[in-house]
């Protein structure tokens, strides 16, 4: 490897690399036909660019997620997402005035490129920074980053203006933040842990299940904080970081209020006006449509045909047993060993609790879904498991994960180059009584025939190419086999690749 010095340009270029592939594999797809998720979204991000309102009046039409208030239409979603997206639509509207025409599927295209897009590959970014402190190798961490967006639903939701990305991208930014706390010997400062709250809390207001990995993550710091107190003194000063932290989210969440109050002049949020009857019933059960869970929508969420994450997306059941297997190993003494405990458990924990509330949730197959939508936001943490595959000098284990992350990226990008929103195959009336059902279809491998079968897919930049269905995808492998090239250009770069 270079000297020393080089080490930190080698780091900068490697999270480039994993950012430019991300960036450019995701603004790929031009998705022209949304639902009702992201087109209330990108509704209210138009009326904001094109009418100075928050009101979706002139735009409500083209979609049923919406809430009626004192004779006005508004989005039933938070506005953070739509709130990203005003930037970059004002140019595209700016562009489009310039003697040209506005086109909708374009707005909503480069809006999404410049939101989502870039969420992943920041997203991407960072995981491979988290696996870097955990001493995967540079080009490693490059690789596995990337392709833990490409190989999990996290690509899908990547080409649609939906709110997940830019959540789980503030939610790892959050993560990366605190996680030191956990594994070394030295405090953090109060004003760090305070950002980390900040980050945190807006990735719950964006998407509201990341307040549970909020509530997650909060225990590890109160728990440092107990053990740290000897004394008054001592005592405020260990606990005064924990504050910090709680405050900052806080503070990330009071947007939720506020937006709330002045739309709906109240602290309700919009489900409780919402126009579509079924939906507005549901919501007001339980806990936001969830009553009590139920094993067996956990079990078609996780490993049935229909919707099993670990079945479809083999990658993620890999770094659940490494996220397992590094709990079980670290039982030694010591403080690194403690913070790797403490991580293991918030990820599986999260992970637990996501499955928990989204199989008492009355919705729970996510709409137009081909994934287990509400399961995306544990992904991020859930790829800290990736480490003990990737470790140093275990060649074997890293070719058999990237093998399994080769074979969910390439069906992944198969079903995406489709339609990551196929019609479940059951009615509303079926999906909110599974155990009525006596055959489950399978929308992911109906997306696969579609595809393998017939040569079917969306829009994409294969088109500029003059290719069209199955040959539409090679551009995009072209570019990942000149990514992997460049990867591997350095000295010593495939035996860091683990091929050797």
């Amino acid at each position: 490897m270079a000297p020393s010095a080089s080490a930190p340009r080698l780091a900068r270029s490697l999270q480039l690399w994993t950012a430019v592939i991300v960036f450019l594999t995701t603004g790929y797809f031009q998705n022209q036909n949304p639902e009702a998720n992201a087109l209330s979204q990108f509704d209210l991000t138009r009326a904001i660019v094109a009418r100075g309102t928050l009101s979706i009046d002139a735009y409500h039409g083209n979609t049923i997620d919406k809430a009626l208030f004192r004779g006005h239409y508004y989005s039933d979603k938070s506005p953070v997402n739509a709130f990203l997206g005003v930037p970059a639509l004002a140019l595209y509207d700016r562009w489009a005035r310039a003697g040209r025409r506005f086109d909708e599927n374009q707005a909503r295209y480069w809006t999404t490129c410049a939101v989502e897009g870039l969420a992943a590959a920041l997203l991407a970014t960072m995981l491979a920074v988290a696996l870097r402190r955990r001493g995967v190798a540079p080009r490693l961490a490059a690789l596995a980053g990337a392709s833990w967006i490409v190989a999990t639903p996290l690509l899908g939701y990547s080409i649609l203006f939906y709110n997940y990305l830019p959540a789980c991208a503030m939610f790892m930014a959050g993560y990366l933040l605190v996680e030191p706390e956990w594994t070394r010997p030295e405090s953090l400062p109060a004003r760090r842990l305070f950002a980390a709250g900040l980050v945190v809390g807006l990735a719950s207001w964006t998407v509201y299940t990341f307040a549970l990995g909020a509530l997650v993550m909060t225990f590890p710091l109160l728990a440092g904080a107990w053990a740290k107190r000897s004394g008054a003194g001592s005592w405020w000063n260990a606990a005064r970081r924990p504050c910090a932290w709680v405050a900052g989210g806080l503070l990330g969440v009071v947007g939720y209020f506020i937006y709330n109050r002045y739309v709906f002049r109240s602290f309700s949020s919009g489900y409780a006006y919402e126009v579509e009857p079924l939906f507005r019933q549901e919501m007001a059960k339980g806990l936001m449509g969830a009553t009590w869970p139920r094993p067996f929508v956990a079990w078609l969420l996780t490993a049935h045909r229909f919707h099993g994450l670990f079945l479809w997306f083999p990658v993620t059941a890999l770094a659940l047993a490494g996220l397992c297997w590094q709990l079980w190993r670290a039982r030694e003494e010591g403080v690194t060993a403690r913070g790797v405990r403490m991580e293991c458990l918030v990820a599986l924990l999260f992970f637990a609790g996501l499955l928990t509330y989204t199989s008492g949730y009355y919705m729970w197959w996510g709409g137009y879904a081909y994934a287990p939508r509400h399961l995306i936001p544990a992904l991020p943490l859930l790829a800290l498991g990736l480490v003990p595959w990737l470790g140093r000098g275990r060649s074997a284990p890293a070719l058999l994960l990237f093998l399994v992350a080769f074979g969910s990226a390439l069906f992944n990008v198969a079903a995406v180059a489709v339609n990551p929103q196929p019609w479940p195959g059951l009615s509303t009336e079926q999906l909110m009584m599974p155990l009525s059902v006596e055959r489950w279809p399978s929308p992911y491998l109906a997306l696969q025939t579609s595809f393998w079968k017939l040569g079917a897919t969306d829009r994409n930049w294969g088109g500029a190419f003059g290719l069209g269905g199955r040959a539409s995808l090679l551009p995009l492998a072209a570019l990942w086999a000149v990514a992997g090239a460049v990867l591997a250009w350095r000295k010593h770069g495939v035996a860091e690749l683990g091929m050797e």
